[in-house]
């Protein structure tokens, strides 16, 4: 199932790269599918999405590496190359980096317990039930650090059809994605912005699966201790779960960038955005 599911979006984002083009302002690559799990079953996995591609400092140096290797399907190719590596890091690395430092898949498990579905305890056999990718499938053209465009709607708008074909093809459950990029879209879409009115079907089609949470690093995370809500019910579901004993709670040491404490609020803010559409 999921050989035919990554071969179709290949031949969806190929399709789509030869019809709209390379952005002009984006670096030198082209769009990669997401990481799809060999067990990923439609209906029922859950599809999660960081911010954007960090290619700026791989721009002037990326022969040899998957960027060039297997540009088309990179994160699966990088979590090979991952598995074969004697000092590989905790967290299986997709090149994705809050995937790859451990918190987007915390908080694909938390999701996979709090619908009721099954979470393998070993990392790697847990990232293959789940799909994961960047929302913004391109980078910013930049010699220094990476430039964000989670709020830039023109530029999001290059990324659109391949989020279509992976929503249309995947069929997820549930999708995490950053908080930011979907009220850009919803804000974009309800004052009829230039481009936006042929993307309104699949931005009511994100919004009905949509877990929005703020991006997974500490620097941002730390605004939601000001959130007494999150802080709240951060607290509520850090003593539910280990009472429960989750199994993917021996995760969260090992989790980079991130502290623990933190970690429970971008849970807890991911849980509240559920609204009752959980069943456990």
């Amino acid at each position: 199932m999921q050989d035919d599911r990554t071969q179709k979006l290949l031949g969806e984002y190929r399709v789509i790269y030869q019809r709209e083009g390379h952005p002009d302002w984006a670096a030198d690559f082209n769009p990669s599918i997401p990481f799809v799990g060999k067990d990923w079953v439609p209906g029922e996995g859950i599809l999660v999405y960081a911010s954007a591609e960090n290619l700026a400092g791989n721009y002037p140096n990326a022969e040899g590496t998957v960027l060039k290797t297997n540009p088309w399907d990179r994160h699966r190719a990088h979590f090979e190359e991952w598995k074969l590596d004697a000092q590989r890091t905790a967290f299986p690395s997709v090149h994705i980096q809050p995937v790859s430092d451990g918190p987007l898949q915390v908080v694909a498990a938390f999701v996979r317990t709090r619908a009721g579905l099954a979470c393998p305890a070993d990392l790697a056999l847990a990232l293959e039930v789940g799909a994961f990718a960047n929302f913004a499938k391109f980078a910013i053209k930049s010699d220094g650090p990476n430039v964000d465009h989670a709020s830039d709607f023109e530029k999001l708008c290059a990324s659109l059809p391949y989020v279509q074909a992976d929503f249309e093809t995947l069929e997820p459950r549930f999708v995490v994605l950053p908080r930011t990029m979907l009220d850009t879209l919803k804000w974009a879409v309800e004052r009829s912005l230039p481009g936006a009115s042929q993307w309104a079907p699949l931005v009511n089609k994100l919004s009905l699966r949509a877990l929005p949470a703020t991006q997974a690093n500490q620097r941002a995370l730390n605004r939601l201790a000001k959130v007494d809500a999150i802080a709240n019910h951060a607290v509520a579901l850090e003593t539910r779960f280990r009472a429960e004993g989750a199994l993917w709670l021996e995760w969260l040491p090992q989790v980079r960038g991130v502290n623990e404490e933190t970690m429970w609020r971008l849970l807890a803010e991911i849980d509240l955005a559920a609204g009752g559409r959980f069943s456990q």
